[in-house]
């Protein structure tokens, strides 16, 4: 048990010492823009979106947009959606490699709900996850949505929609 632990040690202690010789030769990688601007188009939507770099591979941004139809995700399988008229989304976006990225953020919209046939707004939690190049992306962005009607009372219980099928098209960078 002791050699066990003193050889712990042994690379505990050497390993970071190796390891510091070629991170001194080593250039740091960054990349060239640190603003971005993106288009998402949805399947019956569209949302621009002004990303700003706060990492090597996490950006802070603000999409601003529609979406026509977020279909809802329920036992029944039953059609039924939503109709977000106008939408505010602050979210990150992890650039987890080259080809895969990650979007979490929180969405506040006007709604129409096609279940109860009223108006209200909607607060939730989106997530994306995108496959692509610097050229486009798509991917799925479901989401957390709680709605409230205009006509009173409390937000109802959460529900899980999604938005299809989002393609991502970086339009500038800089």
């Amino acid at each position: 048990m002791k050699k066990l632990l003193l050889l712990l040690l042994i690379f505990v202690l050497v390993l970071p010492m190796v390891g510091q010789g070629d991170s001194l030769n080593a250039t740091k990688i960054t990349s060239k823009h640190k603003h971005q601007i993106d288009l998402d188009v949805y399947f019956l939507g569209v949302e621009a979106s002004f990303k700003k770099k706060i990492s090597l591979s996490v950006f802070f941004g603000v999409g601003l947009g529609t979406t026509m139809l977020r279909s809802t995700i329920n036992p029944g399988f039953e059609l039924d959606g939503f109709v977000e008229i106008a939408r505010i989304r602050p979210f990150l976006d992890f650039q987890l490699s080259k080809f895969f990225h990650f979007e979490t953020g929180i969405t506040f919209a006007g709604t129409f709900s096609s279940s109860n046939d009223d108006a209200g707004y909607s607060v939730g939690l989106d997530t994306g996850v995108f496959f692509g190049t610097k050229k486009l992306l798509i991917g799925i962005r479901p989401s957390l949505l709680f709605y409230k009607s205009n006509d009173g009372g409390n937000f109802e219980k959460p529900i899980l929609t999604t938005s299809l099928l989002v393609i991502k098209i970086p339009l500038t960078r800089w």
